[in-house]
């Protein structure tokens, strides 16, 4: 028998990791979206940083939907570990009540 063991603990902390790695490219998208020449000083500045956008706004919104679909799988597997430690857990009270 080989050993194997899911530790709901990190799942969760590797949840919670990729859930931010998802706000922060939405946030990073989000400020390229937004950045004018004001905010970038020169107006040269902000044709590059247009033509910047435009090539990694594709890019950024690929990963966060990859961080997104990550999580949700992520999720699933959390629960469905959870599940069955929860019904492995009774199974063995109930036995260890009954005798056995």
């Amino acid at each position: 028998m080989t050993d194997y063991a899911v530790s709901l603990d990190e799942l969760t902390k590797l949840l919670n990791g990729v859930a931010q790695s998802s706000d922060t490219m939405r946030t990073a998208a989000d400020q390229m979206k937004s950045a004018q020449e004001a905010d970038l000083g020169h107006k040269k500045l902000d044709g590059a940083c247009e033509h910047f956008r435009s090539e990694w706004g594709e890019g950024i919104s690929k990963l966060k939907k990859a961080a997104d679909d990550v999580h949700e799988a992520l999720e699933k597997i959390s629960k469905q570990y959870g599940d069955a430690e929860q019904m492995l857990k009774q199974a063995l009270t109930a036995q260890q009540k009954q005798g056995g």
